[in-house]
């Protein structure tokens, strides 16, 4: 029995597409998971397979257990999952939410916001709101 069915998912966020026509299958009892770079989708995927959130203009079908997941909510009570979440402020930048940080903490040298933006490699998106980031990069 698959215990996991999804074909032709695709997830696009204003202009970005986050997930891209992905179709998976998994049987009962395998094992299954996610590698890639931050931002490749993973935590997406993971959500659409849930029924989190929806596909792009309904483009694209998952079936848990057999069943359509956007039918079933209930289906929530026989899967084991954990989608990742952080602490940032999502109406803040990146450079706001590390200030809120380093005020916090009460540091002292102001060179450490910097370095950490340069250090995680995210000076394209130092003013970018956390809440449009993906999650790796938070």
């Amino acid at each position: 029995m698959k215990t996991i069915e999804a074909y032709n998912l695709t997830k696009k966020f204003k202009d970005l597409i986050a997930v891209n026509n992905i179709s998976l299958e998994v049987e009962s009892g395998e094992i299954y998971g996610f590698v890639g770079l931050n931002g490749a989708g993973k935590t997406t995927t993971i959500r659409l397979l849930l029924g989190m959130i929806k596909p792009k203009t309904n483009q694209g079908t998952v079936k848990l257990f057999g069943k359509d997941i956007r039918k079933n909510f209930a289906l929530w009570n026989d899967v084991g999952y954990m989608v990742e979440s952080t602490d940032s402020y999502p109406n803040l930048s990146v450079r706001e939410n590390l200030e809120v940080f380093f005020n916090l903490r009460k540091l002292i040298d102001k060179n450490l916001i910097d370095n950490v933006i340069d250090r995680l490699k995210l000076k394209d998106y130092h003013n970018a709101k956390a809440k449009h980031l993906s999650l790796g990069n938070l």
